[in-house]
């Protein structure tokens, strides 16, 4: 199998499935070729219970903004947007954004025995979602233009012409980027690319450690007793995803009760957690780099919000 590909569906698979965890999954199926790091496995290991993902405690979350800032830096982000739009004569709706969470839901596979009773392998729906206008629904002309000011494109696509009472033309990206922007200050847009790829690098090592393997194969033992041959955790959801739900959700159901009856979550942190520590050891630099680009963007949404 292309390793480029099976390094990018793994880190799909053990992440919460956003457009961003896919592209750190492609660049991570490419830095890892590079990547050299090596360390003999400890022989034990003393594994936690996990019975929900929100039970998740990894050492690199510490450089990843928590659910409490990334909610601080979208209310600073939707404050600038809004001073933006009036510039423009256009008042700007609040938007008030679902966040997704800080921990990696998915990353030792399903988790929530009560979410996948209802959902199966699907993600539980996001709280107080907008729908989105159709294709081809007809949009009011003022909803047009706050689209305009917000994004920077007219509705065929094309760059907007609008000006403030100024003459200034509105800024590419409309006020959403400039927003954003001013909130990021000189904080790069790719702040957090160095401790994601260190995430994606652990557990590249995670899962070629013995004693994940081991785990991996309590999990499949008790797989078989209901009849299923798979190897590894992501392949029972990989079966049946053209499947109808009621098929997905009798599967999900079983991989998760076994994950539990193997202590698989609890067993596959452990390892995760031991390799992640000795990432930052080796990467000390780095990470105090992302930690205090982290912090500075914190700090300018808090300035914002003054």
């Amino acid at each position: 199998m292309n390793n480029l590909f099976y390094n990018t569906m793994k880190s799909l698979r053990m992440s919460n499935w956003t457009p961003k965890g896919l592209l750190v999954a492609l660049a991570a199926g490419l830095l890892l070729a590079a990547c050299s790091c090596s360390a003999d496995a400890p022989k034990s290991i003393e594994a936690p219970k996990l019975t929900d993902a929100s039970q998740i405690d990894l050492p690199l979350l510490k450089y990843l903004p928590t659910d409490e800032d990334n909610r601080l830096i979208d209310k600073a982000i939707e404050r600038y947007k809004v001073q933006c739009g009036q510039r423009f004569g256009v008042t700007l709706p609040v938007e008030d954004h679902y966040i997704d969470p800080a921990i990696p839901q998915r990353r030792y596979g399903l988790i929530n025995r009560d979410e996948v009773e209802k959902y199966g392998y699907d993600l539980p729906p996001v709280p107080g979602q907008q729908k989105n206008n159709k294709e081809g629904d007809a949009i009011s002309p003022k909803q047009a233009l706050e689209d305009e000011v917000r994004v920077g494109k007219k509705p065929d696509g094309s760059r907007s012409t609008l000006k403030d009472a100024k003459g200034n033309p509105l800024p590419e990206g409309g006020c959403a980027q400039e927003a954003w922007d001013r909130v990021r200050g000189e904080v790069p847009f790719d702040y957090e690319d160095f401790p994601l790829r260190l995430m994606d690098e652990a557990m590249d090592l995670t899962e070629a450690d013995p004693r994940h393997i081991e785990a991996e194969k309590d999990w499949s033992a008790c797989m078989r007793k209901a009849g299923h041959e798979f190897e590894h955790v992501y392949e029972s959801g990989d079966s049946v995803r053209k499947k109808d739900f009621e098929t997905q959700r009798t599967m999900a159901l079983l991989e998760v009760d076994c994950a539990q009856e193997a202590n698989y979550p609890g067993r596959a942190m452990a390892i995760d957690i031991e390799y992640q520590r000795k990432l930052i050891k080796e990467n000390e630099a780095g990470l105090r780099d992302a930690l205090d680009k982290k912090n500075k963007l914190v700090a300018n949404a808090k300035k914002a919000l003054k």
